[in-house]
């Protein structure tokens, strides 16, 4: 092989590297925004849970007086 071609085919092998490596990134990226809004869901459902507790909690310990 010459020195073009083999320069030629290195370019070629570093440029699909960039771009195999750009990919992996962007679908990183992708899948940690996915765990994000996944584990914001499950943030979110646990502190409704923890106020409805409280609620509940702090009606058993000063019960509602009717009357």
């Amino acid at each position: 092989m010459s020195d073009t071609a083999g320069t030629r085919c290195g370019d070629a092998q570093n440029k699909f590297t960039r771009e195999m490596e750009a990919e992996v990134r962007s679908l990183n990226a992708a899948q940690c925004r996915a765990q994000i809004e996944q584990l914001a869901c499950r943030l979110d459902a646990a502190w409704t849970r923890s106020v409805h507790l409280a609620s509940a909690l702090a009606t058993l310990r000063h019960p509602i007086d009717d009357g």
